[in-house]
């Protein structure tokens, strides 16, 4: 949190940083779902053949 101590000074900062960094984890999680439910369908694993064969 180094850089956070330089972008927001003060002794708040991790009630700044910890709402952020728990909304990124949820954010990180919730796009692996919905990537791997894409990756999953059958017109993307075509997609992602006809990508690879060129």
């Amino acid at each position: 949190m180094p850089m956070a101590g330089i972008l927001f000074a003060g002794q708040e900062v991790s009630l700044i940083v910890l709402p952020l960094m728990l909304f990124h984890l949820i954010q990180l999680a919730v796009c692996a779902i919905i990537s791997r439910r894409i990756a999953s369908r059958p017109i993307a694993a075509e997609f992602a053949t006809s990508i690879s064969d060129r």
